[in-house]
């Protein structure tokens, strides 16, 4: 009956164990789509900022966007996470670094670079536009579902 009882807790800490790396994975992988969703908000912000010509705000915005779109790119290795979240926030960072451009060429008032950096930044976020973000979720989701299915043998072993 003892080896039984700890062959149960045996079988418990196992669980903990995956549960507790299943949780700090988590943490990572909700910062880097904080950072990302962020990052979405302040694009639209500055696409507002820009067409109301609002330069100095959209300066402003499109640093803290900077900012966003760096941390998740550096989160974007997180455990669980596909590449394809690493890339979109390298081709993220190219958006910004145009939209920078953009936003130069404006208030110059440069209409051959004005031209050029939104030939560039509709070329970036068409390569934007082709990330499948339903293929993404089931990624993440094929990722975590053996750790939650080991969870749940080891505790459906541990309670037997």
């Amino acid at each position: 009956t003892l080896d039984s009882e700890a062959a149960g807790i045996d079988h418990a800490r196992t669980a903990l164990s995956t549960a507790k790396t299943i949780a700090a994975d988590y943490v990572q992988v909700g910062q880097f789509f904080q950072a990302y969703f962020d990052a979405e908000i302040n694009l639209q912000a500055f696409t507002a900022q820009n067409v109301n010509a609002d330069f100095p705000a959209a300066k402003t915005t499109l640093t803290t966007m900077k900012t966003h779109v760096d941390k998740a790119l550096q989160l974007s290795t997180a455990p669980g996470l596909p590449t394809a979240l690493h890339d979109l926030m390298t081709d993220f960072e190219a958006v910004i670094t145009d939209y920078g451009k953009l936003l130069d060429a404006a208030i110059a008032g440069d209409d051959r670079a004005l031209l050029s950096a939104e030939k560039s930044i509709e070329a970036d976020t068409n390569k934007m536009a082709t990330y499948n973000f339903d293929k993404i979720v089931a990624d993440i989701g094929a990722y975590y579902k053996p750790l939650f299915d080991s969870v749940d043998s080891e505790m459906a072993k541990a309670t037997a």
